[in-house]
């Protein structure tokens, strides 16, 4: 949630605020994910390993501040480059939230095929991890989105 709603802030002086910013962004973070549910499903099942898992992790960490970095220069040229405000942002949505979303949807099919131990268990083990994942991101969005994003300086509130 907080990838979607700080990547509203980044697109926000480029494309504006408009429904159709938000339904590029949450389209393309659906899609990702999706697409990372999927992929996270078919490499869970080749190799378990929690080096995989940070390795995600990092690689989606990496990209978000690759975007913080780059965006002034891609995201103008998306603006200048392309007159249709839906298109435009869903470029830039896909060029700034996509990869991340693509790899933070692998978490959630890999953490299960690490944890799941028993099948006759299987339904309460991907409850938890359920649950686990939808508080982890409530608490992220409200530390995120009220003080940590405002305390460092991330985006210009």
């Amino acid at each position: 949630m907080i990838l979607e709603l700080t990547g509203s802030r980044v697109l926000a002086p480029y494309f504006g605020s408009s429904i159709f910013v938000w339904t590029a962004i949450i389209g393309v973070v659906l899609a990702s994910l999706s697409l990372g549910y999927f992929y996270g499903g078919k490499i869970a099942d080749k190799n378990r390993s929690f080096k995989i898992l940070a390795w995600v992790f990092l690689t989606s960490a990496l990209y978000i501040f690759f975007v913080a970095i780059s965006k002034e220069k891609i995201l103008n040229f998306i603006q200048e480059n392309l007159s249709d405000i839906r298109i435009s942002a869903v470029v830039g949505s896909f060029y700034a939230l996509s990869p991340p979303s693509f790899l933070l949807g692998i978490v959630l099919p890999y953490s299960v095929k690490l944890k799941l131990k028993n099948i006759d268990k299987s339904g309460a083990t991907v409850g938890r991890l359920y649950a686990i994942s939808t508080v982890g991101s409530i608490f992220g969005t409200f530390l995120s989105g009220f003080y940590l994003i405002s305390y460092l300086s991330l985006i210009d509130l």
